[in-house]
């Protein structure tokens, strides 16, 4: 890890240049409002510094300013790669951790592209917002919903997730019967449109109230599964946004050596209990394909979505 690092910061040059030089000196040539180096990391903008230096080898029409998923960044990150072998540039493109917006990858050629201009002259007028509304490219704008860094922290293997899904759900359901208080508005919709249905025989009204128990009860259980939900969403966040800034102090510092071992603490994996990296957890996920939970396929997009009632269930035209 340490080494990986020592290597993204010394392979274009001996002289290393903080971030915040390289953010300013990429947003100064290509017109941009990048906020961190790993806004860079789809590509585009550094298909355009190749484009600045080299005019015409560079498909610029093809390019993606606003991609944020791996599969969005995937076709920018292949043109550079082109590019560069192209136009004779020897950095390595890591395609894998650049499209993942992997913070290391992408200072590694952002590093590489800012030393690499210092040696080549650039055509006098090139202007970077002209050029792309010559191909009707989407301006980039600040970047939303980007998926966060701490991408390198390990992941839950989804192998595991299955046994862990069962437990939470025992739990719940065990709790459900002490749930507090439930509104009766909530359900009072349902319960209407069950007092309108002619029930023709008693077998018919003794199903009905058999469903309209089990209605309410899973609705308990829905209830309290949301609440718990919340609860773990909020928890989450908490400590998810202590780890995201300690991870930005030590980028902010990271010619610092000592910050080198909190970055491996963070980045640390434990297969024993399932926590891989998010590359092998990806692949597990893709061969898992078919055979999903059984319990995660059942649970509704939205916990407070009201199942269609059954056809005995439903008032009559």
């Amino acid at each position: 890890m340490a080494s990986r690092r020592r290597n993204a910061k010394m392979s274009a040059s001996d002289q290393f240049i903080g971030r915040t030089e390289l953010l300013d000196w990429i947003n100064d040539t290509l017109k941009l409002n990048y906020t961190k180096v790993e806004d860079c990391a789809n590509g585009a903008a550094f298909c355009q510094i190749v484009d600045m230096v080299h005019p015409s080898t560079v498909p610029l029409g093809r390019l993606n300013f606003n991609a944020i998923l791996p599969h969005e960044s995937m076709e920018n990150l292949k043109i550079l790669q082109e590019v560069f072998t192209k136009n004779g540039m020897t950095a390595i493109v890591d395609v894998g951790s650049l499209s993942k917006g992997r913070y290391v990858a992408a200072l590694n050629v952002l590093q590489f592209l800012y030393q690499y201009v210092k040696s080549h002259p650039i055509p006098k007028g090139y202007d970077p917002v002209a050029r792309r509304r010559q191909y009707h490219l989407q301006e980039p704008g600040k970047p939303k919903n980007k998926t966060p860094s701490l991408r390198a922290v390990p992941v839950l293997d989804k192998s595991l997730k299955k046994s862990s899904f069962k437990k939470l759900n025992a739990s719940i359901e065990s709790n459900a019967s002490n749930a507090s208080s439930i509104s009766a508005a909530s359900n009072a919709s349902l319960i209407n449109q069950l007092e309108k249905l002619e029930g023709n025989s008693a077998q018919d009204k003794a199903v009905i109230e058999e469903l309209r128990n089990k209605i309410m009860n899973l609705q308990k259980i829905n209830r309290k599964l949301k609440e718990d939900y919340d609860m773990m969403t909020q928890e989450r966040d908490f400590y998810y946004e202590k780890l995201r800034k300690v991870e930005e102090f030590c980028q902010d510092n990271e010619e610092d050596v000592a910050y080198v071992k909190i970055f491996d603490i963070l980045y640390e994996t434990d297969k024993a209990r399932g926590f891989v990296p998010p590359d092998e957890a990806e692949m597990n996920m893709l061969e898992y394909g078919a055979d999903e939970d059984d319990e995660l396929k059942e649970m509704p997009d939205d916990f407070e979505a009201e199942a269609e009632l059954p056809e005995i269930l439903k008032p009559k035209e």
